[in-house]
């Protein structure tokens, strides 16, 4: 009884221990992976951005604010790789739209309110004025 106790113990010590290592594993697979990506997506980032802050540096900087995991650091590449792949583009427009990009994420809510209505303002004078201009055309005949 004492013997198969002691047995009971040891199978419980092992399975804890297995249980470690497979978590172990999976956390440096996934660590593995996450470090492949961000270097996949340093090299997007000095090819469609040359002579830009955004580089190794700025990615690093970036880890804890945009790129927590890997799938997040998936989704900007694919953002950045629409950029790049769009013709008639020249360096300093994908510059701007990654610029664009990056500024809308990282936004708080109360900067995107005033964006929209600021946006809306310029919409409502664009139109006073494309008004008061369609009236002067008429004559008075």
């Amino acid at each position: 009884m004492v013997e198969s106790k002691r047995n009971e113990a040891a199978a419980l010590e092992k399975a804890k221990g297995d249980e470690k290592a497979n978590a172990a594993a999976l956390k440096k697979a996934t660590d593995i992976a996450y470090k492949k990506v961000v270097k996949e997506f340093t090299v997007l980032c000095a090819e469609t951005l040359p002579g830009t802050n955004y580089d190794r540096f700025w990615i690093e900087g970036k880890q804890r604010s945009l790129f927590q995991n890997k799938e997040k650091v998936e989704v900007y590449m694919a953002v950045l790789a629409e950029i790049q792949g769009r013709a008639g583009l020249d360096t300093k427009a994908k510059i701007e739209a990654w610029t664009d990009h990056i500024q809308e994420q990282t936004m708080t809510v109360a900067e995107r309110a005033a964006l929209v209505l600021a946006k809306a303002a310029e919409e409502e004078r664009k139109q006073k004025v494309e008004t008061k201009g369609a009236d002067t055309e008429w004559t008075k005949e």
